[in-house]
């Protein structure tokens, strides 16, 4: 009996990390971290504006820890693979919109590694 109201929380969990509204708000963050990254380079040269900004799980704005590029990429990697793999229309006539998803995620996940 306590087993269907788990499921039913990682339910929640699941529809909440597919929904559109996390790639809206982390997509304009990383595109802040690639202004601030790109703009640093100049300060801090190549290798390190990139050590800094665009291989870290964490951002350090000063003291003031903030999601990297890494959990970034990760939490937009993660919500465009729940809602491609659970909540896609898998119709023949929408194969358009399923290979353009996957094609996304392929991308995401090659710049996550």
């Amino acid at each position: 009996m306590g087993g269907s109201g788990q499921q039913k929380s990682i339910g929640k969990y699941i529809k909440a990390a597919a929904s559109p509204s996390v790639v809206f708000f982390t997509l304009p963050w990383l595109m802040a971290i690639l202004v601030m990254g790109t703009l640093a380079q100049k300060y801090l040269g190549l290798y390190e504006a990139q050590k800094s900004f665009f291989s870290g799980w964490v951002l350090w704005l000063g003291p003031v820890p903030l999601p990297g590029s890494y959990l970034t990429i990760g939490a937009i990697s993660l919500a465009l693979l729940a809602k491609f793999l659970l909540y896609s229309p898998w119709k023949k006539h929408q194969a358009g919109i399923i290979i353009t998803h996957l094609g996304v995620l392929v991308l995401l996940l090659g710049g996550l590694l």
